[in-house]
Parts: C-alpha cells; sequence; structure tokens
C-alpha cells in the first residue's frame, strides 16, 4: 500500500479555525489600560496601519490574536468576536 504524505503546514491552514476581532471589546480593553491603538502597535513592535489591517480582516491566525490578548494580558474570548455574531 503505498504510503499518503500530507503536507501538514497546509493541513493546519486548512483547518484552523479563523478568528475575527471585535472592535467594541478591544476598545473596552484599550480604554481600560488607558492606552489607544498607538501604544497597541508599539508594545505588539508591529505598525499602526498591521493593527487596523488585523481588526479588519475576518481571517486572524489564532496565534496572531493569541500575541494581541497576551500583551494586554486578557483572554482571548475578551477580544474577538462571539460566533453568533
Amino acid at each position: 500500500m503505498p504510503k499518503t504524505f500530507i503536507n501538514i503546514d497546509k493541513y493546519r491552514e486548512e483547518n484552523i479555525k479563523k478568528m475575527k476581532i471585535d472592535k467594541k471589546k478591544l476598545d473596552v480593553v484599550l480604554a481600560g489600560r488607558d492606552m489607544n491603538r498607538r501604544d497597541l502597535a508599539v508594545l505588539l513592535e508591529r505598525s499602526p496601519q498591521s493593527i487596523s489591517q488585523i481588526e479588519q480582516t475576518t481571517q486572524n491566525r489564532p496565534t496572531t490574536v493569541a500575541r494581541i490578548a497576551r500583551a494586554l494580558n486578557v483572554g482571548i474570548a475578551d477580544i474577538i468576536k462571539d460566533e453568533q455574531e
């Protein structure tokens, strides 16, 4: 029987649940820390434009969302849209 090889990176890309940042939730978290998006960009060592792009896309990787949540010391659920929305 021939072996079937799976490209694991492609498999992960296709099967990982993508996440959408909830702008209102992010605003609440940032306000609670007396921060704005520019401060978040500095904290993450990213450009303000990349933060804006992350907010606008509906296909964020879980690792990207996790980095933001970790930087803000909150859970992922505190900054993403609920599935029902």
